[in-house]
This record gives C-alpha cells, structure tokens and sequence, in this order.
C-alpha cells in the first residue's frame, strides 16, 4: 500500500536521514527533490527548535510540572502562545 507524506513529515524524513545516515545534504536534497541550500535551512529550523525546546525546558519551575508531561507541554504552548513563529510542532496555527 501506498501512503502519501505531508509536506512536513517529508521535510522531517529528510532531516533524519541527513543527521542518522551520514548521507550528504546534497544526495539528501536529490532524493526529496529539493536545493541543498533548503536542505540547510530544515536543518537549522530543526536544530533552532531543539535549542529553544531545551531552553524551555530548564525555564520552566518545577512547580509549573508537577502535573507531568501533559501539564508541561501545556505550559510550554500558554508561553509560546499557538501563532508565535516557530511554535513547537504540534502547536495549532
């Protein structure tokens, strides 16, 4: 069976394999047919991403966690807010 990707999940397929597999960014942009300099910039967005989430995550009081996971990713969303650029993935727009 044939399953269509969301343009997203495409440009996430593309990052891992860059980052798990080794394979240059520019045999990466070939095979999702793109440039390799937007290659480039799905990996910075995903490496700004990651340091922003981590930041977040060290700023948040305990407190604020104690209910668990849940109540933190909640957190996380009120301090984003859902229509801040470069909202966490999963954040409604």
């Amino acid at each position: 069976m044939l399953v269509e990707l969301s343009v997203v999940e495409q440009r996430y397929l593309a990052v891992r394999e860059a980052l798990d597999t080794g394979a240059t960014i520019t045999d990466v942009a070939h095979r999702y047919g793109v440039d390799r300099r937007t290659v480039h910039r799905w990996l910075l967005r995903w490496q700004l991403r990651r340091e922003r989430l981590t930041l977040a995550l060290v700023a948040v009081p305990l407190a604020e966690t104690a209910s668990g996971l849940a109540g933190l990713w909640l957190t996380l969303l009120q301090r984003w807010g859902s229509s801040r650029p470069g909202a966490p993935v999963g954040a409604s727009s």
